[in-house]
Parts: structure tokens; sequence; C-alpha cells
């Protein structure tokens, strides 16, 4: 890491964002599960360097786990915006690409809308 926050200096950059593919892992490829928790230790080990945006998965988790980890990390914690997996899995949602869209919102507390 150490080496990257070089090439920012030497680039020029004062900040990146670190957006958090699959955090919670890929039963079909057989990742263990992470957590978004992993980004704010990286955030707190370069504060003003990395800005990370937590991932979330509506195929593998429920709406309301991903409201959870919303409600956590970037309406309560110190994480920003969302990264949505952009596959959408109609027999574990409801959802389609074309039936959605997915939003989500961090304007306050419990307001995650589903499709």
């Amino acid at each position: 890491m150490e080496d990257f926050i070089q090439e920012m200096d030497t680039a020029g950059v004062d900040l990146a964002v670190a957006p958090y593919r699959a955090a919670w892992g890929d039963p079909v490829n057989n990742r263990p599960p992470t957590d978004n928790g992993e980004l704010v230790e990286l955030m707190d080990a370069y504060p003003d360097r990395i800005l990370g945006v937590p991932g979330i998965s509506p195929v593998y988790h429920s709406p309301d786990e991903i409201e959870a980890q919303i409600n956590k990390y970037v309406i309560n914690g110190p994480l920003r915006g969302v990264a949505v997996e952009p596959a959408i899995d109609k027999s574990r949602t409801g959802c389609s690409m074309t039936s959605g869209p997915w939003s989500f919102t961090t304007s306050a507390p419990g307001t995650a809308s589903r499709c």
C-alpha cells in the first residue's frame, strides 16, 4: 500500500477512491465473506488519502442485510456512496435488470428502497 501512496504522490493525486467489490464473498466461486469494515481499516490507516465506497451484492444478500451494511458503514460510518455489483439475480431478489432499477439512498436511516 505504501507503494500505491507513493505513486499517488508522484502523480499529484491527493485522494483515491477505493470501491470494495463483492465485500461479502461469493458462494458460487467459494470466496469467503469479508466485511466492509476492512475498508474502514484502510481509511483509518491512510486518513485524507483514501475515500472508501462499500460494496454490496443484491445477488447474495437480502435487502435487509444490504440496508444494515449501508446504515452501519455509510449513514453511521465513514464510508461514502455504495458500489453495487452489476448482476441482478431475479431468482434471489425478485428483480431483473429490466424491472429494476435497484436504488439505495443514504439520506436517512431505514430509507433503502427496493425494486
